[in-house]
């Protein structure tokens, strides 16, 4: 049965939204991927990382149980892309980037690289909208992406 762990991993796109005074702009695909990155399995996501077979895992996350629909393989497999990608991402004037423009070149599904992507772009646009707001800019925190987060992932 899977189980889901009090704040042991922190998810990428958890890691990735910033602090701010009151100020939270997670969304619903951000928690729900969290979640995903948070269950622990019992198959290690590192052999994926390390090999080179193309990660494709069908997820729904509009459905906020789709985790209990996920295979302990499946979910490794998740924990690898968000690894492979997120490995590639910095940050650059308060905002994230990647070096990536395909999801062959680090051999994720469209899917999930789209997923993965757009979860950038919404964070940036959040970043902007807090960086604009009126005394807002100079306390925003924009987290880089770091090593520990990274291996927690693959555990």
């Amino acid at each position: 049965m899977k189980r889901v762990i009090k704040s042991i991993y922190i998810f990428a796109l958890t890691v990735f939204i910033f602090s701010c005074s009151k100020d939270d702009n997670i969304t619903d695909v951000n928690k729900n991927l969290e979640e995903a990155t948070s269950v622990q399995s019992s198959v290690s996501a590192k052999p994926f990382v390390e090999s080179n077979e193309e990660l494709d895992v069908k997820i729904n996350l509009t459905n906020p149980d789709f985790m209990k629909n996920l295979s302990d393989t499946e979910i490794a497999k998740l924990k690898a892309a968000v690894y492979r990608f997120y490995s590639t991402v910095y940050v650059k004037d308060s905002n994230y980037y990647t070096s990536l423009v395909s999801a062959a070149e680090i051999n994720i599904s469209e899917d999930l690289f789209k997923l993965f992507q757009d979860n950038l772009d919404h964070m940036n646009q959040n970043i902007n909208k807090l960086k604009t707001k009126e005394g807002k800019e100079d306390k925003v925190t924009v987290q880089q992406v770091t090593p520990e987060y990274l291996d927690s992932l693959l555990k």
